[in-house]
């Protein structure tokens, strides 16, 4: 029996050291991959530090003409506005003239003409007479 036992511990000894040599070549693997990872972090890091701070540039710029735009748009809407006012005017200018001013014009136009008119048939009649 003591055999047994002695064997049976020489077994679990040997299976022992088994485990434990696979737990190390696991933890090694283990380590390696870490450091690995560790090594991508930093360079991930090296690289992504800089395109944030370019992004926080570009973000700052975007606010900027962003404000200027906004400020523009104000302007702008009130040109627009301003301009609508003066086309109005005009409108209205134009609607004066043709309801004030166009009649009389048109009216000394029709006067003009029958002047001009009674004037040729005038001469007309007068050379007729002298010519006779």
């Amino acid at each position: 029996m003591s055999e047994l036992n002695s064997t049976l511990l020489s077994v679990l000894l040997v299976l022992g050291s088994g485990l434990i040599v696979t737990i190390i070549i696991v933890i090694s693997r283990i380590t390696r991959t870490v450091a690995e990872l560790q090594a991508e972090l930093t360079r991930t890091t090296q690289t992504v530090l800089p395109l944030v701070e370019r992004i926080n540039a570009l973000t700052a710029s975007v606010e900027q003409t962003l404000a200027v735009v906004n400020e523009n748009r104000q302007a702008v809407a009130e040109t627009v506005d301003y301009m609508r006012g003066i086309t109005r005017n005009v409108y209205r200018l134009q609607q004066i003239v043709v309801d004030r001013i166009e009649p009389p014009l048109l009216e000394f136009a029709s006067i003009v003409s029958s002047v001009t008119s009674g004037l040729k048939s005038f001469t007309d009649t007068w050379r007729r007479g002298r010519g006779a």
